[in-house]
């Protein structure tokens, strides 16, 4: 039962990890216009900055600031995956995989009422750093299935 379990929670959240990937184009355009916390301005700077250094052309910039704002995201998985897997061998999967897939909800939650850019990346830094429950997943299956049935889990 338990891998059904992590194979749908996987699956929902592989899901609303995607969902924004086709937005982004629409939101920065839209927190272009609206962002009055200044962020937005702030990290487009940062990134023009880096994109003339490069020599990438000016019609770029919404990608290469997308790109920015995934490699955030990617980054801050990559960092909590291995506190995640420390933290679960003293606590237990079961409550660290519940942990982070309410951080996870927690940052679509967010994302869902973010209003302004510091909020959208707020939601993005709450999701990056709950992502550790896709390696965490993978710990589960170890642990819940034998040898012989492990790689069919996986």
């Amino acid at each position: 039962q338990m891998k059904y379990v992590v194979f749908l929670s996987l699956v929902l959240d592989l899901l609303g990890f995607t969902v924004i990937l086709p937005l982004f184009p629409a939101l920065l355009d839209y927190y272009s216009k609206h962002d009055s916390s200044g962020l937005y301005a702030t990290l487009l700077s940062g990134v023009s900055s880096f994109q003339s250094a490069l020599g990438v052309p000016a019609r770029f910039n919404s990608v290469l600031f997308g790109g920015v704002l995934g490699s955030l995201f990617s980054l801050l998985q990559f960092l909590s995956s291995p506190l995640t897997g420390a933290l679960s061998d003293v606590y237990g999967r079961k409550p660290l995989l519940i942990a982070t897939l309410v951080g996870v909800g927690a940052s679509y939650a967010v994302w869902a009422v973010a209003s302004s850019f510091s909020v959208f990346v707020l939601a993005r830094i709450i999701g990056g750093l709950s992502k550790g429950n896709v390696s965490l997943s993978y710990s589960v299956m170890t642990d819940i299935l034998d040898a012989s049935t492990r790689a069919g889990g996986m």
